[in-house]
């Protein structure tokens, strides 16, 4: 009997170290990925300088990291718009970069919802294009319809510290880096307020991007009842005390020739007026700079000083943006 009780003890016995071992392995396990996470931290939101400049898990989760960065920056402006936005505003002293790719309406209004939660800025700038009434995409892939939400940013932020795909994904990438260290390294990065430094672009890649944003357009379907989702921005803004400026983005005419010869090109000047109204309407502070870059040239050998691309205005035209409004200092409306 006695025999028995203690090979049931030494089971027993057994049963329990190895759920202990399995407890502290896990736990041992979590808080590796979460040192890592936080030592490196692949999405720039904890650091105050980036690990290394380009982090590439920012390029494919814009939308989850600049949610989270707004919060940590908590700036007292913020300029919110699509890649023209990250792109061509290079900015600093408590002024954020919110500019995510192919931001739509429906997302930059959910995006206030959240920048009015979780931060508190006194003026937000709010740059539209053409595409964003785009029907057919009303949010891209990587759109989390929960944002805004203390649920939403309490996820987030135990992903940003959980997740081991993005430490795994900056670790292949900077061993790509080192075994392509003969190649020449563009020098693009990301900066802590939120923008993109983008090396200047050669007539190749700044032909291939006119052509694939030519097919993109053509899957393009325009509807301005879209706009009344500007407004509801503009209430949100005024109920919380927010000064709010808006645009519309400056194009190349070459790109507003593709934007003139598509079948949604009937559509685009009232787009405008549409937006004019509004704004005059509640007494928004609202700027058309379509028209300020006409007579830029051909981009026959690439980049140029005003323009990145044909469709990306450059940093110093995005100075001129804000100049137009009294947001940098030394400025005047």
């Amino acid at each position: 009997m006695r025999h028995l009780l203690s090979i049931l003890t030494s089971e027993l016995s057994s049963a329990r170290k190895f759920v202990i071992f399995i407890w502290v392995f896990c736990l041992a396990f979590f808080i590796g990925i979460i040192s890592l996470n936080l030592w490196i931290d692949p999405f720039f939101i904890f650091r105050r300088s980036p690990f290394e400049p380009r982090l590439a898990s920012i390029d494919s989760h814009q939308r989850f990291t600049k949610s989270l960065q707004v919060i940590t920056r908590q700036p007292h402006t913020i300029i919110l718009g699509s890649s023209r936005v990250y792109r061509g505003f290079d900015v600093k002293d408590g002024i954020y970069n919110m500019g995510v790719c192919s931001l739509t309406l429906t997302e930059a209004r959910s995006y206030i919802d959240h920048i009015l939660r979780f931060s508190s800025p006194r003026t937000i700038v709010l740059g539209l294009d053409f595409w964003m009434c785009d029907t057919t995409t009303p949010t891209q892939v990587d759109w989390d319809k929960n944002i805004g939400s203390f649920a939403y940013v309490m996820q987030s932020f135990l992903k940003a510290l959980l997740k081991p795909e993005a430490i795994i994904k900056y670790l292949i990438f900077s061993f790509k880096s080192i075994i392509n260290k003969n190649e020449p390294i563009k020098k693009e990065e990301w900066t802590y307020e939120g923008f993109f430094r983008t090396e200047k672009r050669s007539k190749q890649e700044v032909e291939q991007m006119l052509h694939s944003y030519e097919k993109f357009l053509k899957n393009t379907h325009i509807d301005l009842g879209m706009l009344s989702l500007l407004e509801d921005i503009i209430h949100k803004c005024h109920s919380k005390g927010v000064k709010l400026y808006v645009y519309i983005s400056p194009l190349h005419p070459e790109t507003k020739a593709v934007y003139m010869k598509s079948e949604i090109g009937l559509s685009f000047n009232p787009w405008r007026e549409k937006i004019q109204q509004i704004c005059w309407k509640n007494q928004v502070p609202f700027h058309d700079f379509t028209d300020i870059l006409k007579d830029s040239p051909l981009l026959s050998e690439g980049s140029i000083d005003d323009w990145l691309d044909y469709s990306h205005f450059s940093p110093k035209i995005g100075s001129t943006i804000l100049q137009s409004f009294g947001i940098l200092e030394g400025t005047s409306n």
